[in-house]
């Protein structure tokens, strides 16, 4: 099976599937600038929901079974996220060589499928099971479900109903939402919170193989407060002043002095916003800077100060530093290279489940076709077709 989406997002998708079906006749779609927007219409997924009984068995994982409801869902989330990503087309256009879009979103659906199971069951053999604090975020979640399309607070029973009419069945909103959440506590419980319980080891390995650069700068800016650039004149005395740091600083040979004065500089004299926040420097994989900026820091030696490099911002002060397992990456986010590592690495491990559990279907599915089921409503999702 192909990789699929991570189950991170699902709970966002389950949310932003009640978003796009507040109104389960029709939905707004915004096209991207590549594509032909669809004519204005009505899609109705009702009937091909009611194909089948929810209750009828599609698939089945070793002795365990997966239900219509749990498939359509998948299926109707899958369509949204291709929808959103190549905006209108058949799905039986061709997403590549040998696969129609049609053929993709099956396997897509078939991988969700796996993971979410895999997931369930790897964490119970584990003793991991909905902490807490999932439980009562889960209470707040449908609070806020009820408050949009109900609203306000309703009973239980007239939730799920009002779901059931956006053709979500109560069994699926449940599963999903808990999974999602699910897969934060296993996370807590495995790697810490934060990915504290990740080696630092691993987490240089990981970011050795993805090619990322750790550098602190002094920014002079090209640019004035108003927004209007320098003169020659104020450049040339801005390179000049560079200069003058460069010498100044390639004077202090301890590293943590150097560190320590670069770090100071930064703050007294820098002028980019961002370097304030990520005190300790930046990190980033090639292609994430402009290119003089990361050329530079590529052929830098560790704790080497560079000549000053000028980008479209401005000169460069640059000090290459070591990568520590946990820098910053993110200040808004406080992601750092151990939590990244040990999400990739928990991730890879859900992923595995497609080769640990089998997906078996059922005689219902024997003569499945998507585009018979979905009927013309399969085109009209993203373009009439030919």
């Amino acid at each position: 099976m192909k990789k699929s989406f991570s189950v991170l997002i699902v709970l966002i998708m389950l949310l932003s599937l009640l978003s796009a079906c507040a109104d389960a006749s029709v939905r707004e779609y915004e096209p991207t600038p590549t594509v032909t927007p669809r004519p204005e219409g009505v899609h109705d997924f009702k009937a091909a929901y009611e194909s089948m009984d929810p209750d009828t068995v599609v698939f089945t994982i070793g002795k365990d079974k997966i239900y219509w409801d749990e498939l359509f869902y998948w299926i109707n989330s899958s369509m949204l996220r291709i929808e959103s990503q190549f905006g209108a087309m058949p799905l039986d256009d061709m997403l590549t060589e040998d696969e129609s879009f049609a053929e993709f979103i099956m396997e897509d659906v078939k991988t969700v499928i796996v993971q979410f199971y895999g997931l369930n069951k790897e964490l119970e053999k584990l003793g991991i099971g909905l902490s807490d604090e999932s439980k009562a975020q889960f209470e707040e979640i449908k609070k806020a479900n009820m408050e949009r399309y109900c609203g306000g607070q309703v009973s239980d029973e007239e939730f799920f109903n009002a779901l059931s009419e956006l053709l979500i069945s109560e069994r699926v909103y449940k599963y999903v939402s808990e999974t999602s959440l699910l897969h934060q506590d296993g996370f807590a419980a495995l790697y810490g919170p934060g990915g504290e319980k990740f080696s630092a080891d691993k987490t240089l390995a990981f970011a050795e193989e993805r090619g990322y650069m750790r550098a602190m700068h002094v920014l002079f800016s090209f640019e004035n407060p108003d927004g209007s650039q320098k003169t020659d004149a104020e450049k040339l005395n801005l390179k000049k002043e560079a200069e003058a740091l460069v010498s100044e600083l390639r004077k202090i040979g301890a590293k943590d002095k150097l560190t320590e004065e670069f770090k100071k500089r930064v703050l007294e004299r820098g002028e980019d916003p961002g370097a304030a926040h990520l005190i300790d420097g930046y990190y980033f994989t090639e292609g994430k800077m402009v290119p003089a900026f990361e050329e530079a820091v590529k052929a830098a030696e560790m704790y080497k100060v560079t000549d000053p490099v000028e980008t479209e911002f401005g000169l460069h002060v640059i000090l290459r530093l070591p990568l520590e397992a946990d820098g910053v990456l993110d200040y808004y986010t406080a992601r750092t290279l151990r939590s990244d590592a040990a999400y990739f690495d928990y991730n890879k491990k859900i992923e595995s489940f497609t080769e640990m559990y089998e997906l078996k279907e059922s005689d219902a599915m024997k003569d499945f076709d998507l585009l018979k089921i979905f009927g013309e409503d399969a085109d009209s999702v993203f373009s009439p077709g030919s």
